[in-house]
């Protein structure tokens, strides 16, 4: 038998890439064996092992970068353009926030402090190259605190069809979420913190003018027991207008957080799939008590 013909069959690079792909989605053990299976592997798996970068420090975003090759030593900083990165946390901030979301073709998923999307709200759109996107794709933004409404008339906003706030600086009225949402032309979903809410503007009309056009609106409860009963009235009371309100509890922990993030970036559960389905059993047992 000639050594050609006791080769091991070799996969073609498409169906690697497939395998990479598959994997990505499982865990971040499956991925790391596929990169130290073969240098053939390993090319093309560590591609896939930065579906999901959460970057918490400035040395871990200049380890990611530099890993990226967008820092080759000795010459001025390139950034190439990267299909694979999905999602990308970033606790960070700084301009190169630029600079990666105009690099990453196929972003759909981005986590941001308020202060970092500022400068993707004072980016020119050729920085962002955002005619090299694809116009169907989606943009779901996650930011870790929101102290002032968001205003502008940048490109960036009408990417973003979801907007989900991890936390208020300050008690929220339902005139206050409206100007958070009128900067989004294409919003349709937006989760908030379930904090006791002002009710001294929630007359229908304004309501209206705030909640109606969402497809869904998500109050997001940390899971303790004293600010269940709290976010569970102010569902109530918003539900009577608007029957898309939904509620769900989730962890306040940032590592939690940043968990879960991860889990939908992935493709498992999103926190609009649990909760719509944490209120619609809490719908059934409220009206079972007689509350309908």
């Amino acid at each position: 038998m000639s050594a050609a013909q006791s080769r091991e069959p070799i996969l073609p690079c498409e169906l690697l890439d497939q395998i990479c792909d598959l994997a990505a989605a499982v865990d971040k053990e499956t991925r790391l064996s596929l990169s130290l299976a073969s240098s053939r592997t390993r090319t093309i798996a560590l591609n896939h092992l930065h579906t999901a970068p959460i970057i918490k420090t400035f040395a871990q975003q200049d380890k990611y970068l530099e890993a990226l090759g967008f820092f080759p030593s000795g010459s001025t900083p390139v950034y190439r353009r990267s299909p694979v990165v999905r999602g990308l946390w970033d606790e960070t901030i700084s301009s190169h926030i630029i600079k990666m979301v105009g690099s990453f073709n196929c972003l759909r998923h981005l986590a941001l402090h308020r202060d970092a999307f500022a400068w993707l709200i004072q980016a020119a759109d050729r920085d962002l190259k955002l005619t090299a996107r694809d116009p169907k794709l989606d943009l779901h933004l996650t930011l870790f605190r929101l102290d002032d409404a968001l205003e502008g008339s940048a490109t960036v906003f009408s990417l973003i069809t979801t907007l989900h706030i991890l936390s208020f600086r300050r008690q929220h009225d339902l005139q206050y979420i409206g100007r958070v949402r009128r900067a989004f032309p294409r919003l349709k979903g937006l989760a908030i913190p379930a904090l006791p809410m002002d009710y001294t503007h929630c007359q229908s009309d304004i309501m209206s003018d705030t909640l109606s056009p969402l497809e869904m609106v998500v109050l997001v409860c940390p899971n303790e027991p004293l600010a269940i009963k709290p976010a569970f009235e102010t569902w109530r009371r918003l539900r009577n207008e608007e029957r898309h309100i939904h509620l769900v509890e989730c962890s306040a922990e940032r590592k939690d957080q940043c968990y879960s993030w991860e889990t939908e970036v992935r493709g498992g559960e999103s926190i609009w799939d649990r909760a719509a389905a944490y209120t619609t059993t809490l719908a059934k047992a409220y009206e079972q008590a007689g509350h309908a």
